[in-house]
Order: C-alpha cells, then sequence, then structure tokens
C-alpha cells in the first residue's frame, strides 16, 4: 500500500482524491496549505505526492524547489494538477483540474510502478490492500 500525500487548498477536490486513491488500495493525507505539508513531511515519508498547482502565493513552487533540493526528497514521485508551466520540469506528471478518479488513480498506479515505489512491489506480490 503506497502513503499518498495530497497538498490541495480544494477541499472537495481533495477528498475525492483521497477518496479514489482509499478505494484502490492506498492510503492518504491531505492538508491544504504549503506550512501544514512541511510539517507532515517531517514525519512521514509519502511515496508520492499530489500538488496543488494553484496554492497561493507561488507556494507549490517553493515547495517543489525545497523537495528538489532536499536529500531526503529529491527524487519524490510529484503529480502537478494544474497547470503551471515553470513548474514543469519538477513533476513527474502534470495532470488538469478537476481529474477524473480513475484518471487519477491510473496515473497514480503508473508513476509507483515506473518509480519502482516500495508500494507497487507490495501491490503485486500481495494483491490490492483492503480498505480500513
Amino acid at each position: 500500500m503506497a502513503y499518498i500525500l495530497i497538498v490541495d487548498e480544494d477541499y472537495l477536490s481533495a477528498e475525492i482524491a483521497s477518496d479514489a486513491l482509499v478505494q484502490a488500495g492506498h492510503s492518504c493525507g491531505s492538508v491544504h496549505d504549503v506550512q501544514s505539508a512541511r510539517s507532515l513531511l517531517s514525519h512521514k515519508q509519502p511515496d508520492l505526492l499530489l500538488l496543488s498547482a494553484s496554492l497561493p502565493a507561488g507556494s507549490s513552487a517553493a515547495l517543489m524547489r525545497e523537495l528538489r533540493l532536499s536529500d531526503e526528497y529529491h527524487q519524490l514521485p510529484i503529480i502537478l494538477l494544474g497547470l503551471q508551466s515553470a513548474m514543469l520540469p519538477s513533476a513527474q506528471e502534470v495532470l488538469p483540474k478537476p481529474t477524473m478518479p480513475a484518471v487519477l488513480v491510473g496515473r497514480v498506479d503508473a508513476i509507483l510502478q515506473a518509480t519502482g515505489s516500495r508500494a507497487h512491489y507490495w501491490h503485486s506480490t500481495h494483491g490490492s490492500a483492503k480498505r480500513a
């Protein structure tokens, strides 16, 4: 089971994404601002980050820069939700916002597989996780 961190200022979008990913066998954390994301990242390392490009005051770009420059998170897979062309090189994928839940789950699973995530290995050897 992969742990996905969702950083999205839109509470409803974050809830829809979380519900779809949990239903697909992943676990999720969800925060709505960069400060909360930093706090959560200091305690638990996600397998993948879903990051809204529309966080206030350029904070999405700042967080991506910090993660790419850090020793711990420089290879963290990131899916950017919404288009911000300046941030494209740092993201594995850019999806429109809103994105259909099935498309989101498919892209998350594909990136986890492509990056050799420990979560993908668990899924491939144990089958899908059950919802808690």
